[in-house]
């Protein structure tokens, strides 16, 4: 990750698929240097990643996918991106108020 490694936060053991979908993240985060990413892998088939960036302030929760999806699927086999089962994408002030990111932060057993 070089210059990026601060942004990012693993919980628990990396492999190489979360490294492969966090490395592909790269080129936002150069154009986006305020931004954060946090993964984790929620089961042996399941990686979940939660990007924070004001570049989403505008965006509806379409056109924010369909940024980060464009970015990640052109970097990573199809193998790896089976296993990325969530993928939430909020502006800093989002956070706080979203369900989904409760369920991020706590996780229910699968």
């Amino acid at each position: 990750m070089g210059e990026y490694e601060a942004m990012i936060t693993i919980r628990g053991a990396n492999d190489p698929i979360m490294q492969q979908l966090l490395d592909s993240l790269v080129d936002f985060e150069r154009k986006h240097p305020d931004s954060q990413v946090d993964a984790y892998r929620y089961n042996s088939v399941s990686v979940r990643m939660r990007k924070i960036s004001q570049a989403f302030d505008g965006m509806d929760e379409v056109d924010r996918f369909n940024y980060v999806w464009q970015i990640i699927q052109g970097k990573v086999p199809v193998d790896v991106l089976a296993d990325l089962s969530l993928l939430l994408l909020f502006t800093p002030d989002e956070v706080s108020n979203s369900i989904a990111n409760l369920e991020f932060e706590h996780p229910v057993s699968s």
